[in-house]
């Protein structure tokens, strides 16, 4: 039996399932030994990595293979159309055969280009290399919590090379971001992430595409993975390099980034230090170990190990590639070809040295594929001449981003709290999986019951508050010791001592909290570090990171967790949480959310909302002469619009688009106002008014509604509630503006307050919204399955006809006001105003209701009572009256704009299609605006003698009548007769 001599592995997160896998080979596992330094800790003479004869020929190995450790000839994924042929059999194929399709994306990361299959996709939502899922997953599985951790038997790392030159403290280093992509990646990331750091000048951005003959930088040919970019930049910019250069991968979020930095390489590139970089020379930028160290490559040595396919190739590819340097016995680095390289280090080495490697990849048979994993591998023998670089993650967490959890113990604590997190998240997944499943029984059961001998797995009623509490509570202490943990790391002297360097003063700076990205602000106490003091920061980021505070904390008391569940897939995405994490459900960033969707509900339905007081303008003739429908059918296309245009904004949010609506919407709303008061015909006015400030909302209101599931789901219906109300208010300040402006600098200077008021306004959601998470591909302008879903369409189609009734009120009740006598020419502008006052309330009190007795249960006495109210019109002959409508109809109109999407939620099954299905939902609204305010107007008829007033507000009254019947039709539809039911 072969001996096998390991590191305490659970620094790098296998444990105990890693010795049943080598058990399995036949390699001998010794017990982890207390620390210290073990007879042949210093030796690698006694290794041998696998069972089995090294020199067995592959026939021979592949005929012994057994069950636990075969390999797999056809691959975990990697197909010949991706890597050329079976790269098992070692058959490549000729230098000038094709290599890699040009449309392929394609990510080393250990082999494994990113697949749109779900079935591959890991915790955090990205696409796992195939090799990997053969190991234990560290991100997934439950560590081994039986001894201490957090060390290693193996002798501390340290550089074979001295020291690099730093600059003296306080300077700025110039730094180069070299990305390697494919025409089908996007990299639009760096100009959004990283504009500060590009528009100060120490950062530039070297962007190759692989595939694209026509992009001003791409490599002479697509061959080798991202090694053939890198090369290339290192040959087209040797002479004029930055202090350092930084070679990283094209996609902003993967799972080989570091986890502590949410996985994504916007915060690595913002946290990476600059003297780690210029000390060392080379700093490979992921900090774990698994895969990769501490020995992960044996030169000249046939493991039978299918992830490792370029083992049994390194041997003969390192004769060539270095032929006159010894093969070394092990080597190693951490995964996936993405480190930063001082000048210095660069420059140490010939540029002729540069082509000859480069040379090599455009000659050898090896396949796209092997020959990008052979350099993987050799990169760090490349810039330090060492087979091996390996340096411990806790420093490299500190030293290299500024993350010092001040022990081995409170370090590993944190990824303890990620596994149990990570329990705790699929054990919910199932609990709702089993929950579905027996709803779906009941909506298909004649008696509305789950049958007694229905073999159904029943989950225990409240677990999943238990657990949405428990998940809370990690992530709280996740980020609580997070944010201490940077503020240890603030300090120079804590980051020299992780690394075991003598500090001297003048060693480093401390870090300033402005020019790293956004930590998470949820601390256990709710307080954040906010001193200015480096030690009583650091004494108060020692005293948070102490284990002990497991003992005390509600946090500490949960990290046994439950039985982990088989993982699942949440989605993953930019700054603001973790990819895969749970909606913070408060916090500053979450509010903040909902400050920004109340501006924007503010500039959209707001501004919507207000166009019964231009249509009482309108009517008037002092602008220009219509019909009272024409004029009607400015306000409807605004509306139409607004709704439409979000059917293509969606997809445009879900590829991370946020800012770029934002201004969008925001140049289109002020630049449809400011033409608007240039106007002298109804034309002009449909065109500014209609079209383009109703496009500019469609381009807002999308981001409203789509940025806030992302952060609430416990309060989501308080959340959109205080949002929406944004409109309610916008609609009691718009019109009372442009009235009391009106008379006093006329139609044009109003109009033009209101566009500069709109542009202050949204200028907030543009500052404080940030997209926290992205999924994983757009979603589909149209779903077809939609047609075939009952319950959608009756519920879209009664809310079509709601919105019919809600607009003849919206748009005529001022006009009605002041046609009739019943109020003042200056009081009938009011009644808009008064309207949307009674909606402040109506948006936000039925929401919190329907979190407690179901959404439907709210919008079916809303659509009776709104019908009630437009019929009452008919009765309404003094001012006290038709206040008191306008004030009740516009409490109970607000379950309208606030309650449909979390219906849609509701009556969605498959969640992906979500943002289609209300996209689409919505645009079917739009279809009811168009027909509600020129309908009333075609009934009111353009005789200002005989105006048909009763007509009106019987058909809009009778419209929002039938909604509530389809709406309690649908009810009964879902579950019966039955009363006491949250639905």
């Amino acid at each position: 039996m072969s001996r096998l001599e390991w590191v305490s592995l659970r620094r790098i997160g296998y444990a105990r399932s890693f010795d049943e896998f080598w058990l399995a080979a036949g390699a001998e596992v010794l017990d982890d030994e207390p620390p210290g330094e073990s007879e042949s800790d210093s030796s690698e003479e006694d290794y041998v990595p696998v069972a089995g004869p090294s020199n067995a020929t592959p026939a021979q190995e592949l005929a012994g293979a057994s069950s636990s450790d075969e390999i797999d000839l056809e691959g975990d994924s990697d197909t010949d159309d991706e890597h050329g042929p079976d790269a098992h059999e070692l058959d490549f194929p000729p230098l000038d055969s094709p290599i890699t399709p040009a449309s392929a994306t394609w990510c080393n990361c250990n082999g494994k280009a990113y697949s749109d299959s779900v079935e591959h996709l890991g915790d955090n939502g990205f696409t796992i290399a195939s090799g990997h899922n053969i190991l234990p997953d560290l991100r997934n599985g439950r560590p081994d919590t039986s001894g201490r951790h957090g060390y290693t038997k193996l002798p501390p790392w340290k550089s074979p090379l001295p020291d690099g030159q730093l600059k003296a403290v306080g300077s700025n280093y110039t730094r180069a971001l070299v990305l390697a992509r494919t025409k089908a990646e996007k990299t639009t990331w760096v100009d959004l992430e990283l504009s500060d750091m590009l528009a100060s000048g120490l950062l530039t951005t070297a962007i190759y595409v692989a595939d694209d003959p026509t992009a001003p930088l791409h490599p002479p040919r697509n061959k080798g993975h991202e090694a053939m970019i890198y090369l290339s930049y290192i040959i087209d910019h040797y002479d004029a390099l930055p202090d350092f250069s930084i070679f990283m991968h094209g996609h902003q979020f993967a799972w080989h980034n570091n986890e502590i930095l949410d996985t994504d390489a916007v915060q690595m590139i913002r946290h990476l230090s600059p003297e780690r970089v210029m000390r060392l020379g080379y700093m490979n930028l992921r900090c774990h170990w698994e895969p990769g160290c501490p020995a992960w490559l044996h030169p000249g040595v046939r493991e039978r190990l299918s992830w490792k396919q370029e083992e049994h190739l390194i041997a003969d590819s390192w004769a060539q590639i270095f032929p006159k340097d010894p093969i070394p016995t092990i080597l190693a680095q951490p995964c996936c070809a993405q480190f930063a390289v001082s000048r210095e280090r660069i420059l140490a080495t010939p540029k002729q040295r540069y082509v000859y490697l480069r040379d090599w990849l455009l000659r050898t048979e090896l396949s796209d594929y092997l020959s990008g994993r052979v350099f993987e591998y050799i990169w760090q023998y490349v810039f330090t001449s060492s087979p091996s670089h390996c340096p411990s993650m806790s420093e490299c967490y500190c030293d290299g981003y500024g993350f010092c959890f001040g022990s081995p113990e409170a370090f590993d604590y944190w990824f303890e709290l990620q596994y149990n997190l990570n329990e705790a998240k699929n054990e919910l997944q199932l609990w709702w999986k089993k929950a579905d499943m027996i709803e779906e029984v009941k909506l298909r059961s004649p008696t509305g019951k789950v049958a007694q001998e229905a073999d159904l797995d029943i989950p225990r009623v409240g677990r999943d508050e238990e657990l949405e509490e428990e998940i809370k509570k990690i992530w709280a202490e996740m980020n609580r010791r997070k944010d201490a943990a940077f503020e240890l790391g603030r300090n120079p002297a804590q980051r020299a001592l992780e690394a075991g360097r003598t500090w001297r003063d003048g060693d480093g700076a401390t870090l300033d909290r402005e020019q790293h990205a956004p930590m998470s602000k949820l601390s256990h106490d709710g307080s954040l570090h906010s001193t200015n003091d480096p030690e009583k920061a650091h004494d108060d980021a020692s005293k948070d990171l102490d284990r002990s505070g497991s003992s005390g904390d509600e946090a500490g008391e949960k990290v046994t967790g439950s039985a982990a569940q088989p993982a699942t897939a949440p989605a993953a995405g930019p700054p603001g949480g973790p990819p895969g994490g749970p909606p913070p459900n408060g916090g500053a960033q979450a509010w903040l959310q909902v400050l920004g969707g109340f501006f924007l509900f503010f500039n959209t339905w707001g501004v919507l909302n207000t166009f019964g007081v231009y249509q009482t303008y309108y009517e008037s003739g002092q602008l220009f002469t219509a019909t009272s429908s024409d004029i009607s059918w400015i306000g409807s296309i605004q509306s139409f619009m607004v709704l439409l245009v979000g059917c293509f904004t969606g997809p445009v949010f879900d590829r991370g688009y946020l800012r770029h609506l934002l201004i969008a919407g925001t140049f289109l709303i002020v630049f449809g106002h400011m033409m608007l008061s240039l106007t002298h015909t109804f034309w002009q006015a449909l065109l500014a008014q209609g079209f383009c400030i109703g496009i500019g909302g469609g381009l807002l209101f999308v981001p409203a509604v789509a940025i806030l599931p992302t952060y609430w789901t416990t309060k989501i219906g308080l959340a959109i509630g205080i949002a929406a109300s944004g409109s309610s208010t916008g609609g009691i300040i718009y019109p009372i503006v442009f009235y009391r402006l009106i008379s006093q600098i006329g139609f044009a200077w109003s109009v033009r307050v209101l566009g500069f008021m709109a542009l202050a306004t949204l200028v907030i959601p543009i500052i404080v919204m940030r997209q926290r998470v992205k999924p994983p591909k757009a979603r589909a302008i149209f779903d077809p399955t939609m047609f075939t879903d009952i319950p959608f369409l009756t519920f879209g189609f009664g809310a079509f006809l709601g919105f019919i009734g809600l607009y003849v009120e919206f748009f005529y009740i001022s006009f009605y006001g002041q046609a009739t006598g019943i109020t003042s020419d200056s009081m009938s502008f009011y009644l808009v105003p008064i309207l949307n006052a009674g909606s402040v309330f109506g948006r936000t009190l039925p929401n919190i209701l329907s979190d407690k007795i179901g959404p439907f249960n709210v919008i079916i006495p809303g659509a009776f009572v709104c019908g009630i109210l437009v019929l009452c019109n008919i009765t309404v002959h003094n001012l006290g009256g038709i206040v008191t409508q306008a004030l009740l109809f516009g409490f109970w109109s607000g379950i309208f704009i606030a309650l449909p999407p979390v219906i849609f939620v509701a009556l969605t099954k498959d969640k992906s299609n979500l943002g289609t299905r209300i996209g689409c939902g919505f645009a079917l609204f739009g279809c009811g605006v168009l027909a509600g305010g020129p309908g009333a107007g075609g009934v009111l008829g353009n005789d200002d003698r005989d105006l048909h007033w009763k007509g009106v507000w019987t058909y809009g009254g009778v419209v929002l009548l039938a909604a509530g019947a389809v709406f309690l039709a649908l009810r009964f539809m879902l579950v019966g007769a039955k009363l006491k039911v949250k639905v």
